[in-house]
């Protein structure tokens, strides 16, 4: 079935398990994960998320992360995620608060803020004393998302997801297109490798949204490279194009192939969103909580490591006393199949509370691979 037949077939009957390829018993040669246990995941999943569920998402319910995992793809990858799934809903039936959360995690609007919110609060629960959802009260204003005690004493967290803004959702359409351009002007038999000068773009400062179509934009950059490729004379060529960057055009059939630098969003302008729309605002809900507290950010672009350890404690000392209730930050940048990118720790050491008190990081370091703790 293609993904417009199982949009349909869902639609109407609900039943997301309706192919269970995850049964086949090669999955299981590894011994990775017993059959049996991982089945029984599946089974309770069922009783949670039913199809009375699924067909109330309306006409796509693909739209829904949970429903992706299911059939965007066979693998152990996807089985990985459907039993940690299941273990985090069995960790945290039990907890105070938890319905709405859940109830969250079935809407399409708020299923990804919501698996955070229930992904932090299992790794907490896993190692603290006690955990709890803060049930949000309109008098007090908008509060942190998890109570947690360790070592006697409480702390908070607030959980924020940072999806692509549309500048950088242009950015990235703007390298595809750009790369596409320059590959469909190669010659046959030939390789281009192009290595650009400039890999990263700040959009502010690049043009957008003032430039317009991504098209046009990477039709313009893309020019002058394809006019040399243009003018390839039949044998191997490098040609220094100053600004822009080096290009190679290679015979085929050797160990080199077709490869383009595609401009990327700038860690600046990262730095700048997960500061300004994750950081800040849960710094500000934390304190005016009135508890230390910790900021959990997913941000869908990923950033770099060594910058966010270097700004971050930067901010921290230059607005001491702004931040002086926030501990530290952990932020979860985006995963991919082929390889996992464990989170990032960076403590604010100008914090009135000192977060080793706490257990932190070392209560998060039973379940994550923290960068940074």
């Amino acid at each position: 079935m293609d993904i417009e037949e199982i949009n349909e077939y869902l639609t109407e009957t609900g039943c997301w398990w309706f192919d269970p390829w995850w049964e086949a018993d090669r999955w299981f040669s590894r011994e990775q994960l017993s059959k049996g246990d991982f089945l029984e995941s599946i089974e309770f999943l069922k009783s949670l998320l039913t199809p009375d569920w699924v067909r109330s998402l309306g006409d796509d319910p693909l739209q829904h992360p949970f429903l992706q995992m299911v059939h965007f793809g066979q693998g152990l990858w996807q089985m990985g995620g459907l039993h940690a799934l299941s273990e985090r809903f069995q960790c945290l039936l039990g907890v105070e608060g938890f319905s709405p959360v859940l109830a969250s995690y079935k809407s399409l609007a708020e299923a990804r803020s919501s698996d955070l919110e229930m992904f932090v609060a299992y790794v907490i629960a896993k190692e603290c004393q006690d955990v709890s959802f803060i049930r949000a009260k309109s008098k007090r204003g908008r509060t942190p998302d998890i109570l947690a005690v360790n070592n006697g004493l409480e702390f908070v967290v607030e959980c924020k997801t940072v999806s692509d803004s549309k500048a950088e959702v242009w950015v990235k359409n703007y390298g595809e297109s750009y790369s596409r351009r320059i590959m469909d002007a190669e010659p046959s038999n030939f390789e281009d490798i192009f290595r650009s000068n400039c890999p990263e773009i700040d959009p502010d400062q690049y043009g957008y949204p003032f430039l317009g179509s991504y098209e046009l934009a990477a039709a313009i950059d893309a020019y002058p490279i394809i006019q040399q490729i243009q003018q390839f004379g039949g044998k191997s060529r490098y040609i220094d194009m100053g600004h822009a960057g080096q290009l190679w055009v290679i015979p085929s059939g050797s160990d080199l192939r077709s490869s383009i630098s595609v401009p990327s969003i700038s860690q600046a302008f990262i730095g700048r969103r997960l500061v300004g729309n994750a950081i800040k605002k849960a710094n500000r809900q934390i304190t005016e909580y009135g508890k230390p507290g910790i900021a959990a950010v997913s941000y869908a672009s990923p950033p770099d490591t060594g910058t966010l350890r270097l700004r971050l404690p930067d901010i921290f000392s230059q607005h001491q006393e702004e931040y002086r209730y926030l501990m530290g930050v952990l932020v979860f940048p985006a995963q991919n199949i082929l390889q996992y990118i464990p989170p990032i720790w960076v403590a604010n050491p100008h914090s009135d509370f000192n977060a080793s008190d706490y257990g932190l990081p070392d209560v998060l370091k039973g379940t994550l691979n923290l960068i940074g703790a």
